[in-house]
């Protein structure tokens, strides 16, 4: 479904911008999504005229790649995520009927792209369409700042899995269209665990307890001088993520969704804590790296694990110079969870076109 779903997106969105154009008198912040109404109405009097020439303002984020896919359109030659997303983004500009074309608006850095999202949001320079997490998606909606989406836009989300469809999902109506689930893994470095003696019959068992998680970490520091694992501790979540798996592993919960509150002083809470305090304070993980310092320290060959997601696979596969294999996250308590999360692409008509 990934391969196609952007380009089914800006395809579809195409359209919604002409039923924008004709949305008088739309009321801009309703949870309804205001012209969303007589969307299929809109959609159905759009006309080829009026779609030729069109811009499309497209919000992103997944770094910057023109020097390897700026002007590619084979999504076969893709081994990042930027790479797939500027590659189906050309893929539409070059195959679309219209010649339409797609503005990119900022996104190198996903840590400050919700801040600029947000910003955009507040200007009369709003973005058509815009990536977003699964989990962003319901503040975003609840006030009204995307666009309800129905069957009228003709994507078929038959074969969206439930955790896919779950994420575009608020109060009863679809706000996005569904991209992919990315769940947490550990990236290993299998010539440093090897070199650590951990690796028996070529394999590296991982540890299933805080302890052998520890001790596994004391070794490869004692034996090899590297880093056990990599996790972007500064400027990034990559450490709350894995906070958050260690409590749901202990069989807790932070969060009342019913009571909309917050909860970190649970015991469990405590215990997930003390192990990332130890990982800083032994230096089995380095507490200076950001996510970009991270992933250059594994590429390297600076640490024998990588707290990462899922889509940085095809990137390390082809790339790290090292015996390179993916295990599940650290599963370290009785219930065996991992954060995950999805990436969705959300619609919303630019102010200027509101009337």
């Amino acid at each position: 479904m990934r391969k196609r779903t952007l380009v089914t997106a800006l395809s579809a969105l195409a359209f919604s911008l002409g039923s924008c154009g004709l949305a008088s008198g739309a009321k801009q912040g309703s949870s309804d999504g205001g012209a969303a109404d007589n969307i299929a109405a809109q959609i159905a009097a759009v006309t080829d005229e009026q779609l030729q020439g069109t811009s499309i303002k497209l919000a992103r984020f997944f770094g910057d790649c023109d020097d390897t896919a700026a002007h590619q359109t084979d999504i076969s030659k893709a081994t990042t995520e930027c790479e797939a997303i500027q590659i189906l983004t050309n893929k539409f500009v070059a195959e679309n009927k219209w010649g339409i074309k797609v503005e990119r608006l900022g996104g190198a850095n996903w840590f400050s792209y919700y801040d600029a999202l947000n910003a955009a949001l507040a200007s009369s320079d709003r973005p058509d369409v815009a990536v977003m997490h699964g989990s962003n998606l319901p503040d975003y909606a609840s006030r009204g700042l995307l666009l309800p989406l129905g069957d009228e836009l003709g994507v078929d989300l038959s074969d969206a899995t439930d955790p896919a469809s779950e994420a575009i999902s608020f109060d009863g109506k679809n706000y996005a269209v569904p991209f992919d689930i990315h769940a947490i893994v550990s990236h290993l470095n299998m010539d440093i665990l090897e070199q650590a003696g951990l690796v028996k019959n070529g394999i590296y068992e991982m540890p299933t307890s805080a302890e052998e998680f520890l001790a596994d970490a004391q070794t490869v520091k004692e034996k090899t001088g590297k880093t056990y694992i990599d996790i972007a501790l500064t400027n990034d979540p990559m450490a709350s993520r894995f906070w958050m798996s260690m409590i749901w592993q202990q069989g807790a919960e932070f969060i009342d969704v019913d009571q909309k509150t917050a909860y970190a002083a649970s015991d469990q809470a405590k215990v997930a804590l003390n192990l990332l305090v130890t990982l800083a304070k032994e230096r089995y993980a380095d507490v200076t790296h950001d996510y970009d310092a991270s992933m250059q320290a594994f590429s390297r060959g600076g640490s024998a694990i990588m707290y990462n997601g899922s889509w940085a696979v095809n990137q390390f596969t082809l790339e790290v110079p090292f015996h390179y294999e993916v295990a599940n996250a650290p599963m370290l308590f009785d219930t065996p969870v991992t954060w995950a999360n999805s990436h969705t692409w959300e619609f919303r008509c630019s102010k200027k076109r509101i009337l």
